[in-house]
């Protein structure tokens, strides 16, 4: 069910259209990182990234979650979207699941699935999509998280994360801190201790680790928000 169209995205179709319509890329991605706000801004990351999807690859999205999952879910660390046809305004989206814990309440407050889904629907129509909300902080999460991914890694799926690159902070500490996020990516190497000592700012720290742990590739940078004052934006693809 979608929760948070207008706020994030437009309702209208031929509008919605504008934001997504380009042509298929024929070099295809292994991954990507793409930011969570309204599409009316980073529509280009979308475009760029969905575009290099092969229609009928499986995706998986990885959504972390801003606040500590509810009491009655303690000690889980995923949980996903029910298997349904998802309608939006450019045609059905296939959500799959894999048996892991129900994400209907973190839905109405995270609006990072339904930022994908116009794209899915418009370039990869016939492909499964996956939508998966982590809550991963610890070490030892990210060694089940990095396990569970590590077997879904088949050659056939493509994994896309959600992430911001810093919180809301005043302008000069986001531009700092936005372009320490970056290059911390492109290096690659042990990215959540990096986090833990508030040197880097991504929310999906832990996700973006375990992707580029199982993949074993390096992060290219294609997109980032220049106008950016209160919160930093970026986007990579992972060839």
């Amino acid at each position: 069910m979608r929760y948070h169209g207008t706020i994030f995205y437009p309702e209208e179709r031929s509008e919605l259209l504008s934001l997504v319509e380009a042509e298929k890329d024929s070099d295809p991605i292994r991954a990507a990182i793409l930011p969570h706000m309204g599409l009316w801004q980073c529509q280009e990351a979308y475009r760029s990234v969905f575009r290099t999807i092969p229609d009928c690859k499986r995706i998986i999205a990885l959504l972390p979650l801003h606040r500590p999952p509810l009491e009655r879910d303690g000690g889980s660390i995923m949980f996903e979207s029910k298997e349904e046809a998802e309608d939006t305004p450019l045609g059905e989206v296939r959500i799959g699941t894999f048996g892991l814990g129900d994400a209907s309440a973190y839905e109405k407050e995270e609006y990072m699935r339904e930022l994908l889904l116009p794209y899915a629907a418009y370039f990869t129509p016939s492909s499964t999509l996956h939508a998966i909300y982590t809550y991963v902080k610890k070490s030892e999460d990210m060694k089940k998280l990095r396990h569970f991914l590590s077997s879904m890694d088949d050659g056939n799926t493509v994994f896309l994360i959600s992430s911001n690159m810093t919180g809301r902070l005043q302008e000069d500490e986001m531009r700092r801190m936005r372009s320490s996020t970056i290059d911390a990516i492109l290096e690659g190497g042990h990215l959540l201790d990096k986090w833990r000592k508030g040197r880097i700012g991504a929310c999906a720290t832990a996700e973006i680790e375990s992707v580029s742990a199982i993949l074993g590739g390096r992060w290219e940078l294609i997109w980032t928000r220049e106008e950016d004052s209160i919160c930093g934006h970026a986007g990579f693809i992972m060839r």
